[in-house]
């Protein structure tokens, strides 16, 4: 069978067959012509009439037809060949027939079991007019050239097979034009089509990561002009978006004549995965240092059999190790602590000839600070993969965790003793679990041996029966995520001593608001109420010593001051008037004489006032005739005229009866306020404001002076607001003394009743 493969045209079939016919003499010389080329070339000849019968023929056609050339003569293809190989052979012959150009095609036909390739030219045959008479042929024998053709086409298809599946790509780079030939693969690899992307040099550069764009030029650059080979890692951006990476190399592969580089060939190799793999490692690498550097965590191996030993970093951190690489067995034995060598020595050896996993803790000392570490490690050994003895390990730093267990056990053996000390039981209820923790001080506080077990239905027990109602519901309440409770109440201890006790409890809640435990206190306060009572006792006592010491103080300064008013006013009284009566009948004496006299009067009338305010001062004897009201007024129009300070009195207009005690006790509250307002507020104005309502009365005294400091009440000598405060609380009313505003001091007292 022949198939006809391809074909080519011939523009002037003149120059391949001279025109001739048949019954012409050049025609004759012709046919001798092609008869002596026919029989000397291993080309097939042929000569067809235009009914495609074969005139002409060499012995090659009649090699491929397998008969005699006397047999073929005269015959078509139809009678030669299959039908449908005929009809294939026939048409080209009807386009040179038809169209008077050369064609040219290649055939696949059967030889001896064997295919082989011909490649056929044909052309027109011509007489002397120029007409189109038949059909001439060559073919040549080029199965030799089409199997190469075929092992080259399936060497690259192999080729760029293999390189897809290794990721693979070849180029070459003309450094004289900038043109770069690219395998399919380095196409795949940077995400391009061959049809739409011409590789140069600066369209490829287009295609790095900003990153390594500059790096990559300058290797590029000393490989060009060192001739040694480039390689290299970066990253390409495809036009997707996808970043990749790609590992490069090339070598100068042609040069000229003066050595100049022309050619540079190399393969591009996606490292994608490798790359990526290799990040995650170190990443992983990277987050387990990590791990290891915030937990204080070290690791180790150890190949006995090869003395081979690698430390993380953790490790040589724990042990004060700067050495790097490698570092064996009798290095790390040379840190552990004199006292701790043979122990640590020891429990190795077990492991290695016991296959005994190991733990222990043992002492170490820095090399590079001298400092006393604690350590705990933990090994084992087993068998790797290829049957390879390993021992493995991890090392912790666990100094400071003992020094904190240290510290927090004389913590709790120090609230041990204090809570024994100052009778205290701590204890705490879980709600999720269940079970109830107590300190060991409940046991002394309720006399009973130390191994009865503590509940607070047990403690319950111990109450006293009148206040185990109130304990069971304050209790109770907290249970139920109430309020925290604080209880005084009475508890019947073994051997029937009554003890008080002060209780307090709490809920403890989760993040979530759930509550998850209860915790308080128990504390025996007997010691402290007796001494509460006690003192409460004196407290009374000394309140009525107080009372009894003013009211002493009131009667002695109204004895006073009625025994001078009476005594020495009618003293002065009587020497006023005797001196009158003098200076009456002194009307001739000499002048000094009676100048005397009237001085004498004058001194003796000053004193006379000197007397009033004295007596006044000690109790003003206006208070019992005329009234608090007008007592206050005289008092504030005698404090201004005195000082100075101008005064603003805001009093009632009738003069509401005020009982004594009030009485009294409201004047000396003004009396100290306007003394302190005179000694220590350096004010320009005060302000004094007396109300009388039927349930109260109210003295409000205020200055625009420098204030106070609380300090200063508190000191020793703030006797006079003290003195004050004891006798206002004696009479159940209230005192404050605050700033005032915008500055100075306020004096508020409130009495209760105005009868």
């Amino acid at each position: 069978m022949l198939v006809a493969d391809s074909m080519k045209t011939v523009t002037n079939p003149e120059r391949v067959l001279p025109q001739f016919s048949a019954t012409s003499v050049p025609a004759q010389e012709s046919y001798k012509l092609l008869s002596a080329i026919f029989s000397g070339t291993d080309d097939r000849v042929f000569v067809k009439d235009r009914a495609g019968r074969y005139l002409m023929l060499n012995a090659a056609v009649a090699d491929f037809f397998q008969r005699p050339i006397e047999d073929i003569v005269g015959r078509t293809d139809f009678d030669l060949l299959s039908s449908e190989a005929a009809r294939v052979v026939t048409a080209t012959d009807a386009l040179v027939l038809n169209t008077g150009e050369c064609t040219s095609y290649e055939i696949k036909a059967p030889d001896n079991q064997r295919i082989k390739w011909i490649y056929t030219t044909k052309a027109p045959v011509r007489d002397d007019t120029g007409q189109i008479v038949g059909v001439i042929g060559i073919g040549r024998d080029i199965t030799a050239r089409k199997l190469a053709e075929e092992a080259l086409q399936l060497s690259e298809a192999r080729f760029a097979a293999a390189q897809a599946l290794a990721h693979l790509g070849s180029w070459e780079w003309d450094l004289s034009t900038d043109d770069v030939t690219w395998s399919a693969e380095c196409y795949r690899i940077f995400g391009l089509e061959p049809r739409s992307f011409t590789p140069t040099f600066s369209a490829v550069m287009h295609l790095f990561h900003p990153v390594h764009g500059e790096r990559f030029r300058a290797g590029l650059a000393a490989a060009i002009r060192t001739g040694a080979e480039l390689k290299y890692d970066f990253r390409i951006l495809r036009p997707s978006g996808e970043e990749r990476y790609v590992h490069v190399e090339g070598l100068l592969s042609e040069y000229a004549a003066d050595g100049t580089p022309l050619m540079m060939t190399g393969t591009s190799y996606d490292i994608t995965e490798r790359k990526q793999a290799e990040l995650a490692l170190g990443r992983s690498e990277a987050n387990f240092a990590h791990a290891q550097r915030i937990a204080q965590v070290g690791s180790w191996e150890w190949e006995p059999n090869t003395g081979r030993a690698i430390w993380s970093d953790e490790a040589r951190r724990i042990f004060g190790v700067v050495q790097d690489g490698p570092l064996p067995l009798a290095s790390l034995l040379e840190y552990i602590h004199r006292d701790d060598h043979a122990a640590v020595a020891q429990a190795i050896n077990a492991t290695l000839t016991q296959d005994q996993p190991y733990d222990m803790i043992f002492r170490i000392v820095r090399p590079l600070d001298g400092a006393e570490r604690i350590i705990h490690s933990l090994g084992e050994l087993h068998l790797t993969d290829d049957d390879v003895q390993l021992m493995t390990g991890v090392c912790r730093d666990i100094t400071e965790e003992r020094r904190l267990h240290s510290r927090l056990t004389r913590s709790e053996t120090n609230l041990t003793q204090a809570q024994r000390i100052a009778r205290i039981a701590s204890w705490r209820w879980d709600l999720r679990t269940g079970p109830e923790t107590w300190s060991s001080a409940i046991y002394e506080i309720l006399g009973i041996d130390a191994a009865t077990p503590m509940s607070f239905r047990y403690f319950l027990t111990f109450v006293h029966a009148s206040d185990r109602a109130a304990v069971s519901g304050a209790f109770n309440s907290t249970f139920v995520g109430a309020a925290p409770h604080a209880i005084d109440f009475k508890i019947i201890a073994a051997g029937g001593r009554e003890l008080s006790i002060h209780s307090v409890a709490e809920t403890v809640h989760a993040p979530d608001g759930s509550a998850v435990a209860i915790i308080g206190t128990v504390q025996d306060i007997t010691e402290r109420k007796h001494i509460e009572a006690q003192l409460a006792a004196s407290r009374d006592e000394l309140g009525e010593l107080t009372r009894y010491l003013q009211n002493l103080q009131e009667e002695d300064r109204r004895r006073i001051s009625r025994e001078m008013h009476d005594e020495f006013g009618a003293v002065f009284t009587a020497a006023n008037l005797s001196l009158s009566r003098l200076a009456s009948m002194l009307d001739g004496a000499p002048l000094q004489a009676r100048e005397i006299v009237l001085s004498t009067k004058e001194m003796i009338a000053n004193a006379g006032k000197a007397l009033d305010d004295i007596v006044n001062g000690l109790h003003p004897q206006m208070l019992n005739h005329l009234g608090l009201v007008a007592t206050m007024q005289w008092y504030i129009a005698e404090f201004e005229k005195r000082t100075g300070i101008r005064c603003l009195p805001t009093l009632p207009n009738e003069n509401t009866p005020v009982n004594e005690n009030s009485s009294l006790t409201l004047f000396r509250c003004l009396q100290e306020s306007l003394t302190n307002v005179a000694k220590h507020a350096a004010a320009s104005e005060v302000k004094v404001t007396f109300s009388l309502q039927q349930d109260r009365m109210s003295l409000l005294v205020v200055d625009n002076g420098r204030g106070f400091t609380v300090d200063a009440l508190s000191t020793v000598k703030a006797f006079g607001i003290r003195g004050l405060q004891a006798r206002i609380n004696q009479l159940g009313g209230k005192l404050s003394l605050t700033p005032a505003v915008p500055r100075g001091t306020r004096l508020a007292v409130t009495l209760p009743g105005i009868l």
